[in-house]
């Protein structure tokens, strides 16, 4: 399986340069979910449908709030809708998730969690995760499943093609977390 992934802009003021970057523990991290992940630059918005083909999976990736870098939430919304007519799986972390709620209509809060702790999910799925996002959602769009939250923030939620959490699954290292997180992303993958 093989997948898109987008990635975080980094803007390098020594040189005023916009950089794109992605952790390679995410690479990693997909590869042991039978995965191969691809970088994908948002200055390819107009290749929307090559860059997708032979790709089965889009993989929103976090890093940058919504509105920082108008560029990229413009070129997120493009393939998430590509996707989605496509009938492609759609991985979304952090902000891919906030990305997702966003296109469904949904307000983002200021989330009230502290960055870097774990929190103890509640729901569905029961593990602990770390939290790195500045901003929540309250509710899950139509069609969606909510799988876990933490007090009133969704944390993870599902629809037939989409899987959204608000936490990095490759920064975790606790091995109940990660062996639930893999077990999850992989039957969402495979099915």
């Amino acid at each position: 399986m093989t997948a898109l992934i987008t990635q975080r802009i980094c803007h390098h003021k020594p040189y005023n340069e916009l950089w794109e970057c992605l952790d390679v523990a995410l690479y990693e991290y997909l590869l042991k979910c039978d995965c191969r992940g691809f970088g994908v630059s948002f200055s390819q918005k107009d290749y929307i449908a090559e860059i997708f083909k032979d790709k089965e999976v889009l993989v929103l990736s976090g890093g940058n709030d919504i509105g920082q870098y108008p560029k990229r939430d413009e070129f997120e919304f493009m393939l998430l809708e590509y996707a989605l007519q496509h009938n492609k799986k759609i991985l979304a972390i952090c902000r891919g998730m906030q990305i997702v709620a966003t296109y469904f209509g949904l307000k983002l809060h200021k989330s009230t969690h502290a960055v870097k702790e774990y929190h103890a999910l509640s729901g569905t799925l029961t593990h602990s995760v770390h939290s790195y996002h500045n901003f929540c959602i309250k509710e899950v769009p139509s069609g969606f499943e909510n799988l876990a939250y933490v007090e009133s923030e969704i944390e993870a939620m599902k629809s037939r093609q989409i899987l959204a959490l608000m936490w990095h699954p490759e920064r975790e290292r606790q091995d109940s977390t990660i062996q639930a997180d893999r077990a999850l992303i992989s039957q969402f993958l495979q099915t």
